[in-house]
């Protein structure tokens, strides 16, 4: 009997993926770049492209669905890959339209199965009710492949984890100059003990006395002479040593109206030392600005673009360098995981359109036909160049008016349904605002265009 090849299993637990999401969304600065970038990727919003514009009249995702629901759920990809490299997805059908989401950190944890020829799979399972991994979740899958896949053991590789130390030490960093400032606003005052010249026994100095009890004779040394204000002193003074000791603060109350209060008589021996005020780093804004260096770096936005400070040199094309790329990163993987979702979500739609479609095709241009007629969910590419560039391509006829006016719009922010259809300049226009002459040659200067050698 043949067995089965071992697998090995390990488990991203749901503590994890919580406590990591958490770090992402509670840390101030990395909170900062995400909406940076959330807002630069999806200020056009989603959008239905296809080579043949019919295939996307018929099809099943309206503009309220892409608005409503997919946007959003674009929104959780960006900060699944963030947290843990990976994008865990469900989906159920909502008044017939078929509705992916992220589902909620803590819900869910993730299984890493590495068969014998090394090659992962990754199951999701929800913790509503016990698991058996035989049987992961139904309409729920979970999506690799971004650059930041876990270890075969489940430790995960993405920004966050690597980031994870570095925060971790910076609140705690936070933490440590708040006790600070509180011990500095009262501190704690050491009491030390004089030394004793004089023998004799003085009640005022000691809270416990000695007492020969089988002396017979009447001393001076064993009778007690106690007024009332010594009483008070000393049961004041007792009271702030049990404070002192139990970790009572007495420094709540305003010391101008307690002033008379705060003046605490000590007894005899003892005196006032030093006291404990611990002092401030000189390194806590040095250390929080490699700290947000460090953030930027990995997640891809440069710091001047957050921060202008005298440290920072302004590198405006290094910074617009940097931010493109990692624009273009974010949208490329996004269309191609929006329109993954979309095959799988509606495998069946897509398999019977294309098949009534090419059922008049030759074999050897199906692939082709298949590939055209595919739809894709895209984010709406924004140049980034600015309008003189985009001028500069339309004059030299780079580009059409189509694509020179939905650019400008876009670099304007503005809806692109308002773009005049008609392209208002004609090809002799644009050659006048390039500078080049329009105007025919005369007969004499035709001529010896045409006939350089002729003389007269």
């Amino acid at each position: 009997m043949e067995s089965k090849p071992k697998e090995y299993r390990s488990i991203i637990s749901a503590s994890k993926i919580k406590s990591l999401r958490s770090l992402y969304f509670n840390n101030t600065f990395v909170f900062i770049c995400r909406n940076l970038i959330h807002s630069k990727i999806f200020e056009n919003g989603l959008c239905l492209r296809s080579s043949q514009a019919k295939n996307c009249k018929n099809n099943p995702l309206t503009d309220q669905l892409m608005n409503n629901h997919w946007l959003p759920f674009a929104r959780d990809i960006i900060d699944s890959i963030v947290c843990i490299g990976l994008v865990a997805i469900r989906y159920k059908e909502v008044s017939g339209d078929m509705i992916p989401y992220v589902p909620q950190a803590g819900t869910y944890e993730i299984h890493v199965v590495t068969d014998a020829e090394g090659k992962a799979r990754y199951e999701f399972f929800s913790n509503d009710k016990p698991i058996n991994i035989e049987n992961p979740t139904e309409n729920a899958f979970v999506l690799n492949g971004f650059g930041y896949d876990p270890e075969r053991n489940g430790r995960l590789n993405s920004t966050i984890q690597a980031l994870y130390p570095t925060i971790e030490f910076m609140s705690a960093l936070h933490d440590y100059a708040l006790q600070a400032e509180k011990i500095r606003s009262n501190p704690p005052i050491i009491m030390q003990k004089k030394a004793e010249n004089n023998t004799q026994a003085q009640e005022g100095l000691h809270f416990d006395h000695f007492v020969d009890g089988d002396s017979v004779k009447v001393s001076i040394h064993n009778q007690y002479t106690r007024d009332s204000a010594d009483i008070k002193q000393l049961q004041n003074q007792q009271q702030l040593f049990l404070n002192a000791i139990r970790g009572a603060e007495d420094g709540e109350s305003n010391n101008s109206e307690t002033a008379l209060k705060n003046m605490v008589p000590l007894p005899n021996q003892y005196s006032v030392g030093t006291t404990l005020e611990p002092s401030s780093r000189t390194d806590f804004v040095s250390i929080l600005r490699l700290n947000q260096e460090t953030i930027c770096a990995l997640i891809g936005v440069p710091r001047s673009m957050i921060i202008n400070d005298s440290v920072t040199r302004a590198d405006i094309q290094g910074s617009h360098d940097v931010f493109r790329q990692t624009l273009i990163f974010w949208k490329k993987t996004i269309s191609n995981t929006l329109s993954k979702v979309y095959y799988m979500i509606y495998e069946q739609y897509e398999r019977e359109r294309i098949a009534s479609s090419s059922k008049r095709r030759k074999v050897s241009n199906l692939n082709d036909f298949v590939k055209s007629s595919l739809v894709r969910i895209e984010i709406p590419t924004v140049p980034y160049v600015s309008n003189n560039e985009l001028r500069s391509l339309y004059l030299h006829g780079v580009i059409s008016w189509k694509y020179y006016g939905e650019y400008m719009l876009r670099n304007a922010s503005l809806p692109v349904d308002i773009l005049q259809t008609k392209d208002p300049w004609s090809q002799d226009d644009r050659k006048e605002f390039l500078g080049v002459s329009v105007k025919p040659p005369d007969s004499e200067t035709a001529k010896k265009v045409v006939n350089p050698s002729r003389t007269e």
